[in-house]
């Protein structure tokens, strides 16, 4: 199978993500999948998907830009808790520029989405990569 947007099509295994910087996983029924599920019904698409080793949240195609584009997306207290944990903090900038690095090989964007706002701490480093963020409330 392709992977998604290789062939403009969004295809995709959906699977239970890691939370929190890799730490468990969203049960049924969590607010982290609650989330998850209202960016694929906002956004269409699929749900989560691994490529290159490394789990994607979602994949859609962008109404504006036409473009296939696989994101990471986060809920709840997750930047608070991580912004108070240097290791979990280097860890989650270091695999959103691996998600990065994978999805620019395949020839697609990779953007975070978050139900709360991002702060600055994240959104300099997310500007500094080239890497898109947007807040989409669950509201």
């Amino acid at each position: 199978m392709d992977a998604p947007g290789r062939s403009g099509a969004v295809e995709g295994e959906v699977g239970a993500p890691a939370i929190a910087g890799g730490v468990g996983l969203a049960i049924a029924g969590s607010p982290f999948l609650k989330y998850e599920d209202f960016l694929v019904e906002k956004l269409g698409g699929k749900g989560a998907f691994k490529e290159g080793g490394r789990e994607f949240d979602g994949a859609f195609v962008d109404k504006v830009t036409g473009r296939d584009t696989w994101y990471e997306a986060k809920s709840g207290g997750f930047w608070q808790s991580t912004a108070k944990n240097p290791d979990r903090l280097r860890e989650f900038f270091s695999t959103e520029g691996q998600k990065t690095r994978i999805s620019r090989d395949r020839g697609v964007d990779f953007k975070v989405i978050s139900e709360n706002q991002i702060p600055e701490e994240f959104t300099s480093w997310f500007d500094a990569k080239g890497i898109p963020w947007e807040v989409m409330s669950n509201d």
